[in-house]
């Protein structure tokens, strides 16, 4: 549960990557966050994966993307 109104939350994307983000919260809304933990995490690491990593980590993710369909197209070379 968040105790304060600023809070450090460390996401690991992949194998090699740390993402560092910090939550502000209106004091007055720690009990309502708090009040559905479980949910209320699980909405915000859904905004971060849509919003906050294709932004941040873009030219990884076209790096890796680039590696996956090259690697997709040398087998289907090889069939």
């Amino acid at each position: 549960p968040i105790q304060t109104t600023r809070t450090i939350i460390e996401l690991r994307v992949g194998s090699s990557h740390t993402i560092e983000a910090l939550i502000q919260i209106r004091h007055k809304d720690i009990p309502w966050w708090n009040s559905e933990l479980a949910r209320h995490e699980r909405e915000l690491y859904k905004l971060i994966g849509r919003r906050v990593i294709p932004s941040e980590c873009r030219e990884e993710i076209e790096t890796f993307r680039e590696r996956l369909l090259g690697r997709g197209a040398a087998a289907d070379a090889d069939a």
